[in-house]
C-alpha cells in the first residue's frame, strides 16, 4: 500500500495538419481490472504543442496510488480537435520502491 511508483517516458508526436494543437502530457495509472486513468503528477502535467513534425515529448513523475496491481504509461488530454494520427513510438520504464 505505500511503494511509490515512478517513472519517465518519451513519445513522439505529430498530426496531419498544420495549425499546432495542445495536448496535456503525464504518466498515468489505472486499476488493473480497467477504470479511470489518473496523472501520477497530479495537476503538474506537461503542457505539449503537437505540430505536423514529429517531435520527442518526455515526462517524468512519481505517486503513492495505494495497494492494488496497476497500469502505468504515458497519457494525453488532447485539448484541440485535429486527430493525432502521426505519433510513432513511446518508450519509458516504471520504477517501485519501498
Amino acid at each position: 500500500a505505500g511503494q511509490r511508483l515512478t517513472g519517465a517516458a518519451a513519445a513522439e508526436l505529430a498530426l496531419d495538419i498544420t495549425v499546432p494543437q495542445s495536448v496535456q502530457m503525464d504518466l498515468c495509472y489505472q486499476p488493473a481490472a480497467g477504470g479511470p486513468l489518473v496523472n501520477l503528477s497530479g495537476d503538474d502535467f506537461a503542457l505539449v504543442e503537437v505540430t505536423a513534425i514529429r517531435r520527442t515529448s518526455a515526462v517524468v513523475a512519481t505517486a503513492v496510488p495505494g495497494a492494488g496491481a496497476w497500469n502505468v504509461g504515458v497519457c494525453l488530454l488532447h485539448l484541440g480537435t485535429a486527430v493525432l494520427d502521426h505519433n510513432h513510438r513511446v518508450s519509458g520504464w516504471v520504477q517501485v520502491t519501498n
